[in-house]
């Protein structure tokens, strides 16, 4: 119970705090109040939870370490950006300027690299990850004195950000490779958002050349960054875990679907505007042709990119479909009650992976 009311009392104090310092600000960003708020309470909500749920598990207090770190750091550079507003300027603003810079960097490598490490049973692949893990706290350490004193430690933190960083990805790479079905599954929903947010950097990119696209991927990126402690308690919590396959089949097939749909599209306002835009004195009826033409090609289209893609990354559904259609068929000529009843269990077990099984007979004569 002591557990549970710290953990919970933390995160409700973690998120009454950022709410409370960005309101201070005299004309306050909103949208990055709500968005960041976001952040934080799905950091400190989740965390508390695998904390009183999994106590064992140290990744629900890693969750929560993130959280309160990132609002410790907004609340100080609102601080500082409230304070050097003020005649005289709030005392300390430059200090708590490379304070709250010191603090940002120990979000990242939580959740992009300690979290990793020992996602998601809460222990590290192999005792040799432990140095990994001291050279993480050895990169986090130059960064704080760095931050504060103005000192030159930057290859230090780099060698260490190097190494963090390729550990956290042999280990999620391990846990793949020699993980069992369950963790198997696990890993495929970390993983799937962790390379979600990856296409944040690509937007920013992408900024000179096409900003609506930019803004885009930033916005997709930045709720993949934001939906992560979500992932996270799915996959340890095994609520709805055999779900990744089919998000993952579907969000590919649409993706490329779209892809396919603007590019015939574009080839059709091409094709069909070349004749008949001279002949119109526009182009009102190349376009509407178009979409005709690419709103008829959709169904078609889905059906057939769906069903590759999901033989290639929904093999679990297709196996299941397939193993229910084998189980119809053979009930059709079986008649012994025990039989079936074993048949049933192996194919519920094949195709739902129940945590248990009972079959409920009524007895003869009811």
């Amino acid at each position: 119970m002591m557990r549970r009311n710290v953990a919970w009392g933390l995160a409700i104090v973690d998120v009454v705090t950022f709410v409370v310092v960005r309101l201070i600000e005299s004309s306050p960003d909103y949208g990055a109040l709500i968005l960041y708020g976001l952040g934080i309470g799905s950091f400190v909500s989740v965390g508390a939870l695998l904390h009183t749920r999994v106590p064992k598990n140290p990744i629900g207090a890693l969750l929560l370490a993130a959280g309160t770190f990132a609002m410790l750091s907004d609340a100080i550079g609102t601080y500082v950006r409230v304070g050097l507003l003020q005649d005289p300027k709030w005392a300390g603003a430059a200090l708590a300027t490379s304070v709250g810079d010191a603090l940002f960097f120990y979000p990242i490598m939580i959740t992009l690299v300690l979290i990793p490490l020992v996602f998601p049973d809460g222990h590290l692949p192999s005792p040799r990850f432990r140095w990994v893990v001291a050279i993480t706290l050895v990169g986090m350490v130059a960064w704080t004195t760095g931050a504060i004193f103005q000192s030159g430690l930057d290859a230090i933190v780099l060698f260490a950000m190097l190494v963090s960083f390729g550990g956290a990805a042999t280990a999620i790479s391990l846990r793949f490779k020699r993980g069992d079905p369950v963790e198997r599954q696990q890993v495929k929903w970390f993983a799937a958002v962790v390379l979600l947010a990856a296409i944040v950097p690509v937007g920013f990119m992408m900024f000179d050349a096409s900003p609506a696209v930019s803004e885009a991927l930033l916005f997709i990126g930045i709720l993949a960054m934001l939906g992560l402690p979500v992932v996270i308690g799915i996959a340890i919590l095994r609520h709805r875990l055999y779900e990744i396959d089919r998000i993952v089949s579907r969000t590919i097939a649409y993706v490329v679907i779209s892809a396919i749909l603007v590019a015939a599209y574009v080839g059709l306002v091409i094709v069909i505007g070349g004749p008949l835009g001279d002949a119109t004195g526009g182009e009102t009826i190349s376009v509407a042709l178009s979409m005709l033409l690419v709103a008829a090609l959709f169904q078609p289209l889905r059906r057939r990119v769906q069903s590759i893609v999901d033989r290639r990354f929904d093999r679990a559904r297709i196996d299941a479909d397939r193993t229910t259609a084998a189980f119809s068929e053979r009930l059709r000529d079986q008649m012994d009650i025990e039989t079936v009843t074993a048949d049933l269990r192996e194919t519920i077990h094949a195709t739902v992976r129940p945590d248990r099984l009972g079959v409920w007979l009524r007895e003869a004569g009811r």
